[in-house]
């Protein structure tokens, strides 16, 4: 009952860890080890409301598809897709104007909205509401991207 006053430190669930000892051989902690992913690869999030609606679109061509699930493949942390034009043709064996037009259609139907350049490249971002990588930054990213489309949607009027 005398250590009532100390700091109590609780046992890790589930995990490998390395206990830390104090000078006297005391707990003083533990440090979780690294876990590999599971799902052994990079992987994204889609949300099937979002898929739903996708579905759903009239008019939405084979190209835009094939267009749509290369990019989900290229998808950053931040929803930023950084794939130049002519490279996601080439990947695609698609003709670059169709690739251009396939985006223009993706950005019409606010699947994608136009980010900054990167040198003479676009980058695009990924509507956040259809699919997103990481779990850390899901509601920033739904911020930054409504952000984004306002700033594109009055620059263009």
């Amino acid at each position: 009952m005398e250590n009532l006053d100390k700091k109590v430190i609780p046992l890790p669930k589930e995990r490998e860890c390395t206990v830390l000892l104090g000078e006297d051989g005391e707990v003083t902690g533990y440090l979780n080890k690294a876990r590999k992913n599971r799902l052994g690869g990079h992987w994204v999030a889609t949300f099937q409301e979002g898929l739903a609606w996708m579905a759903k679109q009239e008019g939405m061509t084979g190209e835009q598809w094939r267009v749509f699930a290369y990019l989900v493949s290229r998808l950053d942390f931040d929803n930023y897709l950084k794939v130049p034009q002519k490279d996601i043709a080439a990947e695609l064996k698609m003709n670059v104007k169709a690739v251009s037009r396939a985006l223009r259609g993706l950005r019409e139907l606010d699947i994608i909205s136009v980010g900054p350049m990167a040198g003479h490249s676009k980058t695009y971002r990924l509507n956040p509401r259809i699919a997103h990588r990481g779990a850390k930054n899901y509601q920033e990213t739904i911020i930054q991207y409504d952000a984004l489309k306002k700033a594109h949607d009055n620059k263009a009027e």
